[in-house]
C-alpha cells in the first residue's frame, strides 16, 4: 500500500513538472446562472402580461360595452393565454434541461473530489510513515549531488502539487455548494412554473369557452361582426405602430446588418425578389393595400397578405436570416419576425406554435410554426408582411407566382 502511494505521488510529481496545471474558469457555472436568470425574467414578463390582460378583463366586465368590443377582449385574452402557456412549455423545457446539466456537473465534480481526496490521502500517508527529513539529513542519504538535487527538486515538486491539490479541493467544495443552491433555485423554479401551468390552462378553457359564446352570438349578427373587425383593426394599427418603433431601434442599435446577418445574404435576399417561396400554401384571402374583408365585408389596410390555411399547417421561413422577435400583440396574435440584413424583414403572424426563438438562425425552407387565429375572430389563417425597414412592401412583388397563393 505504502509503494503505490510512492509510487502515484512520484507520478503526479512527474506529470506536475512536464505539464502544468490549466488555470479553472473563475465561474465554471455562470452558464446555467445566466440561464435560470433569464427564464425567471421571463417569466416574470409573462406573468405581468396575464394580469395586465386580467386587469383589462376585470374593467371591461365594469363598462358598457358592445357584444362585437367584448367578443375582441374575449379572443385577444384567450389567444394571449395560449401563447402564454406555450412560453411556459418552453421555460420548463430549458428548466429541465438545465437541472440535467447542473445535476451531471455535480456528480462529476464529486468523482473528481472523491479522487483528489484519495491522492492527497497517499501522499500524507507517504509523509506521516517517512517523516519530515531536515535538508541535512536529505543531502547525508544522497549518493551523489546530482541525486541531491534531484531530490530537492522532486520534494518541491509535490510541495507545489500538494498546495495546488488543497486550492483545488477547496475550490470543488464551493463549487459544489454553489451548484447546490443553483439546482435548489432550478427546483424552486420549476415547481412554481408547473402550478402556474396548471392555473393557466384552466384560465384558458374559461376563456375559449367565454370567446366561443360571443362568436356564435357576433356571426349571426352582420353589423356585429363589422364592428368587431373594426376593433380588431384599431388594436393592430397599434401594434403596427409598436413593431415599428421596435425595429428603428433594432436598425439603430446594430446598424445596416441588422440582427447579425451579412451583408452577403442581404444581397442574396434581392437577388430573391419575385422568386421567394411562400411561407404557406393556400388562398389569399386579403391582398397588400387597400382591400376588403371577405369575412366581415369591411374595407382595410392591409400592410401585407393573409393566407388561409388550416390550423396547424406549417409556416415556411421564405429566406435565411435571424429570428429577431417572438411575441404576442393585439391584432397580431402570436408571431415571428425575421430579419434578412440591410433592414429588411419578413413577419409571420397568427400562428398557433412558434417553433423558434429570438436570436436562432433560420434557412429559407425551415418551419418556424404553424399557422393559427391567434388575434383572428376566429379564422385560420397566416398573415404574411415584407418590410424594409418600417416600410411594408407588396409581399406578392417577392414571393414566386403561385396557382394556389391566388385570390
Amino acid at each position: 500500500m505504502l509503494r503505490g502511494c510512492a509510487l502515484r505521488a512520484a507520478m503526479v510529481a512527474a506529470a506536475v513538472a512536464c505539464s502544468p496545471l490549466p488555470a479553472r474558469a473563475q465561474r465554471p457555472d455562470a452558464d446555467l446562472a445566466r440561464r435560470l436568470e433569464a427564464q425567471q425574467s421571463v417569466l416574470r414578463q409573462i406573468e405581468a402580461d396575464l394580469a395586465a390582460a386580467q386587469g383589462d378583463a376585470e374593467r371591461i366586465r365594469h363598462t358598457e360595452r358592445g357584444v362585437a368590443e367584448r367578443l375582441v377582449d374575449a379572443m385577444n385574452r384567450a389567444s394571449m393565454m395560449e401563447h402564454a402557456l406555450a412560453e411556459m412549455a418552453r421555460a420548463e423545457s430549458l428548466l429541465a434541461h438545465d437541472m440535467r446539466e447542473a445535476d451531471a456537473r455535480r456528480a462529476m465534480l464529486r468523482t473528481e473530489t472523491e479522487a483528489r481526496q484519495k491522492t492527497m490521502a497517499c501522499r500524507v500517508r507517504v509523509l506521516y510513515i517517512q517523516g519530515r527529513r531536515q535538508p541535512y539529513q536529505r543531502a547525508l542519504l544522497a549518493s551523489s549531488l546530482a541525486h541531491w538535487l534531484a531530490a530537492r527538486q522532486y520534494l518541491a515538486t509535490l510541495n507545489r502539487r500538494d498546495a495546488i491539490d488543497l486550492e483545488l479541493l477547496r475550490s470543488d467544495r464551493t463549487r459544489l455548494d454553489s451548484l447546490a443552491v443553483l439546482y435548489r433555485r432550478q427546483r424552486e423554479t420549476l415547481d412554481s412554473l408547473i402550478v402556474r401551468k396548471r392555473q393557466q390552462r384552466e384560465e384558458l378553457v374559461e376563456a375559449a369557452a367565454e370567446a366561443r359564446r360571443l362568436l356564435r352570438t357576433v356571426r349571426r349578427d352582420r353589423q356585429l361582426v363589422e364592428r368587431a373587425a373594426a376593433e380588431l383593426e384599431a388594436q393592430r394599427q397599434a401594434s403596427q405602430a409598436k413593431i415599428a418603433d421596435y425595429l428603428a431601434a433594432q436598425a439603430q442599435d446594430q446598424g445596416p446588418l441588422v440582427g447579425g446577418v451579412s451583408a452577403l445574404s442581404a444581397i442574396n435576399f434581392l437577388a430573391e425578389k419575385g422568386r421567394l417561396p411562400w411561407p404557406v400554401e393556400g388562398r389569399i384571402v386579403s391582398t397588400f393595400g387597400r382591400s376588403r374583408d371577405t369575412e366581415s365585408r369591411t374595407w382595410t389596410r392591409n400592410r401585407g397578405i393573409d393566407i388561409s390555411a388550416p390550423k396547424g399547417t406549417e409556416v415556411l421561413a421564405v429566406a435565411s436570416g435571424e429570428v429577431v422577435m417572438v411575441d404576442w400583440f393585439r391584432g397580431y396574435g402570436t408571431f415571428v419576425i425575421v430579419s434578412h440584413g440591410q433592414n429588411y424583414y419578413t413577419l409571420y403572424a397568427h400562428l398557433d406554435l412558434v417553433a423558434v426563438r429570438r436570436n436562432d438562425k433560420v434557412h429559407q425552407g425551415q418551419v418556424i410554426g404553424t399557422s393559427g387565429d391567434s388575434g383572428t375572430l376566429g379564422d385560420a389563417k397566416v398573415h404574411f408582411e415584407l418590410l424594409a425597414g418600417h416600410e411594408a412592401l407588396n409581399p406578392l412583388e417577392w414571393l414566386a407566382p403561385s396557382s394556389s397563393g391566388s385570390s
